[in-house]
């Protein structure tokens, strides 16, 4: 996955920033958008593209899955990032999360990423790689352009937390707590 290069050097604050600020809000503008179109989609065309009841059932999974996988990062994870960072830059020894160690809550993070992904899979399986064309209607080709979109920005988003922001966080908590 290329991101720019410099985010790797970004600190731990700024990175979780950019994660609720870019990738959080734009999938909770981006869900009921596809949502509706899929609703539309699956009643004109369900006959005819069969694949699209599953991709509608997959994706409405996937939004309330996401929604509970923001909120654990948003109401756990992140402010324990950012307290456990604002400590040290004020020069005091950051307390350490309620469940022990933030790999705790990571684990569940990524565990939740490897199920997004294959979710995600399943769907540009099903969907030919959001394939389009000519002789689909327009809502059809919509809908498979913003759900390639979505796919894009969630893998995106799963990249920079499980090999960028995961990691620093992990080593941030090991050498100033332990």
């Amino acid at each position: 996955m290329e991101l720019n290069t410099d985010i790797k050097n970004w600190p731990l604050d700024l990175l979780v920033d950019y994660v609720l600020k870019i990738y959080h809000r734009d999938a909770l503008e981006m869900m009921p958008v596809i949502q509706e179109l899929l609703d539309s989609v699956e009643t004109m065309h369900g006959d005819t593209h069969p694949e699209i009841h599953e991709v509608k059932e997959l994706f409405t999974a996937s939004v309330y899955d996401l929604d509970v996988h923001f909120q654990k990062e948003e109401n756990v994870l992140y402010p324990y990032v950012i307290d456990m960072y604002n400590a040290v830059a004020n020069g005091s020894i950051p307390e350490p999360i309620h469940c022990g160690s933030v790999a705790h809550p990571i684990s569940v993070m990524v565990n939740d990423h490897e199920g997004e992904t294959e979710r995600y899979e399943r769907i540009s399986s099903l969907t030919d790689h959001y394939a389009t064309s000519a002789s689909n209607s327009d809502s059809y080709n919509l809908l498979m352009n913003k759900l390639q979109l979505f796919n894009k920005a969630l893998l995106e988003h799963i990249y920079l937390e499980n090999e960028i922001i995961f990691p620093k966080a992990v080593e941030f908590e090991s050498k100033y707590i332990g």
